[in-house]
C-alpha cells in the first residue's frame, strides 16, 4: 500500500497539481467545463455557416444559416432574387420567377406584351395585340385586340362610344345608339323634350310629334317644332323668321322683317 506522503511527493515531482475534493465538487466542476466547451464548439460551427453580405451602401449584414445574399436583403436558400422598377430588391419563393414588380409562381408565365410585365396562368393568353389607349388624365391603358378606345373606357367591337351629361364616357352595345345619358336599342328612336333625351320605340310619338314639324339637331336627335315653324339647326324658327348662325356655330333666329347680320339681326 502506497502511503499518502509518497503520493504527494510523486505528484510534486512530476508537476501535477492535486486538488482536494469534497462532496463530489470535482465532478460538478468537470461537467461545467465540458458544457462550456461544447457550447463554444457549436457557436464556432454556426458562425462558420452564416452568410456575410454587403448592401448597395457597402454596409455589411448577416443572413441566416439557410439564407443567401440578395442585394440589400436576404433570400431563403433556393429562392429567387428580384429587383423592381425602383431598383429595390425583393425575394420570390423557390421555383418562382421575377415578373416586373411581382413574382410569377411556379407553373405560371410572365407576359411582357404591354410594356408592363404581369403574371398569368399557364392557360391564360397574354393581351397580345391590344389597343393602347390614353384616358383624360394622360394614363395609358390597354383594350382588347378587337376593341377600340372610348375616352376613359374600352368599346367592344361594333359598339357605340357615348358621353353623358357629366362628361363621362359609356358604351352602347352593337346596333344601339347614344341617347343622352342612356342607350337607344336597335329599332328605337331618341326623343328630346325640355332638353332631356330619352329613347322610345319607333311606333311611339315623341312629345309634340305629329302636331308639328319634326327636326333633327347636329347630334342626330329628333325634336318637334310648331305646326307652322321650320327647323333651324338645333332650334325652331317661327313663321316668316330667318334662321341664322353666329361665329361660334350656334343657331339663332331673326324675327319677321329682319335678317341675319353676323352675330346679330338687322332690320330691313
Amino acid at each position: 500500500m502506497v502511503s499518502a506522503r509518497f503520493v504527494t511527493i510523486l505528484a510534486t515531482t512530476i508537476g501535477v497539481a492535486v486538488g482536494t475534493c469534497s462532496d463530489g465538487q470535482c465532478a460538478a466542476d468537470d461537467e461545467s467545463s465540458l458544457l462550456a466547451l461544447k457550447t463554444s464548439r457549436a457557436t464556432t460551427r454556426r458562425r462558420k455557416y452564416l452568410v456575410n453580405c454587403r448592401n448597395r451602401d457597402n454596409v455589411s449584414f448577416t443572413c441566416g444559416l439557410d439564407g443567401e445574399c440578395c442585394g440589400d436583403i436576404c433570400v431563403a436558400r433556393g429562392g429567387t432574387c428580384c429587383q423592381n422598377d425602383n431598383e429595390n430588391d425583393f425575394a420570390c419563393a423557390a421555383g418562382d420567377t421575377c415578373c416586373g414588380n411581382s413574382c410569377a409562381s411556379a407553373g405560371s408565365k410572365c407576359c411582357r406584351d404591354t410594356g408592363y410585365p404581369y403574371p398569368v396562368g399557364p392557360n391564360t393568353q397574354c393581351a397580345g395585340q391590344s389597343q393602347r389607349c390614353v384616358n383624360r388624365r394622360g394614363e395609358k391603358f390597354a383594350c382588347g385586340p378587337t376593341s377600340s378606345c372610348c375616352g376613359d373606357v374600352c368599346a367592344g367591337e361594333g359598339s357605340s362610344c357615348c358621353l353623358n351629361a357629366e362628361g363621362h364616357n359609356f358604351v352602347c352595345g352593337d346596333g344601339s345608339t347614344c341617347c343622352g345619358n342612356v342607350c337607344a336599342a336597335p329599332g328605337s328612336k331618341c326623343c328630346v323634350n325640355g332638353g332631356v333625351s330619352f329613347p322610345v320605340s319607333k311606333a311611339t310619338a315623341c312629345p309634340g310629334e305629329g302636331r308639328g314639324t319634326q327636326c333633327q339637331n347636329r347630334h342626330g336627335h329628333w325634336f318637334a317644332c310648331g305646326k307652322d315653324s321650320s327647323c333651324c339647326g338645333d332650334i325652331c324658327a317661327g313663321p316668316g323668321s330667318a334662321c341664322c348662325q353666329n361665329h361660334g356655330g350656334h343657331d339663332f333666329v331673326c324675327g319677321r322683317g329682319s335678317f341675319c347680320h353676323g352675330n346679330i339681326c338687322k332690320v330691313r
